[in-house]
């Protein structure tokens, strides 16, 4: 089925009512910049004008099955940090996000 649901930004975190199947999670964010990595943790953001910006970077929590199969999770993984984005120049952020 389908439901629809008013979010509020940041992280919303949809469970089945039985905690048996892993938990979806739905970011809702206020700007149209966003991206998600590839495969080995690279993203790409295209067409940033020249400024300073606020960048977070969000990794769901990880799922280990608890007594009679109810999946419990640990915390997110959040870091934020700001980027500087020169007229004609490409920025570089690295940041290690553990837990994995």
């Amino acid at each position: 089925g389908r439901v629809m649901v008013e979010l509020s930004p940041g992280v919303t975190r949809v469970d089945a009512d039985d905690g048996k199947l892993a938990a979806a999670w739905v970011l809702a964010i206020e700007t149209p910049y966003y991206a998600i990595t590839d495969d080995t943790g690279h993203f790409r953001i295209d067409e940033l004008g020249a400024g300073t910006y606020e960048v977070t970077f969000w990794q769901a929590p990880v799922a280990s099955a608890g007594p009679g199969g109810v999946l419990t999770y640990g915390a997110p993984l959040v870091a934020h940090r700001t980027v500087k984005i020169d007229a004609g120049k490409t920025a570089k952020l690295v940041v290690p996000l553990s837990g994995r």
